[in-house]
């Protein structure tokens, strides 16, 4: 279930300081009330129009639609709230979810074509830290088992110094989730130069703006920053592992 809250976090530094009015009155609502748009126009002193526009850089057709949901996830919740499952539910919401946005930002073709990078390969590097480090060491430990020559790095400092030694017959793969590296940044500079294939996986669109690399898998956002506690943080960069290790079974 994608719940609308989510979809106010996901596009909020997009939103103008109207429209972020719109969204603190929705977020910190948790009760079901009178959503019709001329009511809330008037109790929040913006135009109908700023509710409109607000429901489609949410992600939905207009207003109405974007009151559907949200009325839907609050009659959801309610009904789950004195349920011993109710975490159950709300983490596989969230795994839902986070599929549904981390497959949104690779299509078939795009996979299939890494991973045939990744199978002529002479040496493949995975750089990550923190974690994105776990899945670096995820990852090495997978496509091993294929008998790809796979190594983890897992430490800032040593990944430029791989990316010097690497070749044109080489694969370089960044993982990034919300912390960044200059390690990282310059390891992926060294790799072009060196004529490595470079593929950045990351869930943060300024950071893939600002590197050059062959290949760019952009992961959903998710939920907010400090969510480890709830979701393994690596989550989505696991499934785009599993897509990958899939891939290539399929191509074998």
């Amino acid at each position: 279930m994608n719940s609308a809250k989510q979809h106010i976090r996901d596009v909020y530094e997009q939103l103008t300081t109207v429209e972020r009015s719109i969204a603190a009155y929705f977020l910190g609502n948790e009760e079901q009330r009178d959503f019709c748009q001329r009511s809330v126009a008037n109790l929040l002193y913006v135009s109908e129009a700023s509710l409109s526009r607000f429901a489609q850089k949410c992600q939905y057709k207009g207003y109405r639609e974007f009151v559907w949901h949200y009325e839907h996830d609050l009659a959801r919740r309610a009904a789950l709230a004195g349920d011993p499952a109710a975490p159950l539910h709300s983490l596989r919401d969230d795994w839902q979810y986070q599929l549904e946005q981390t497959l949104a930002g690779a299509d078939a073709d795009q996979l299939r074509q890494i991973a045939l990078q990744l199978e002529q390969a002479r040496l493949i590097y995975v750089f990550g830290s923190g974690y994105a480090g776990l899945a670096a060491r995820e990852f090495e430990l997978r496509f091993l088992h294929l008998g790809l020559s796979v190594q983890a790095i897992t430490t800032g400092g040593d990944m430029p110094l791989r990316a010097a030694l690497s070749t044109e017959k080489d694969v370089i793969i960044a993982l990034a989730l919300e912390e960044q590296f200059p390690e990282l940044e310059a390891a992926l500079e060294l790799a072009l130069e060196r004529g490595a294939f470079t593929l950045l996986v990351s869930a943060e669109p300024d950071f893939a703006e600002r590197v050059t690399v062959d290949e760019c898998i952009l992961l959903g956002r998710g939920r907010k920053k400090g969510h480890g506690i709830e979701r393994s943080p690596q989550f989505p960069l696991l499934l785009v592992i599993d897509s990958l290790y899939a891939m290539l079974q399929h191509n074998g």
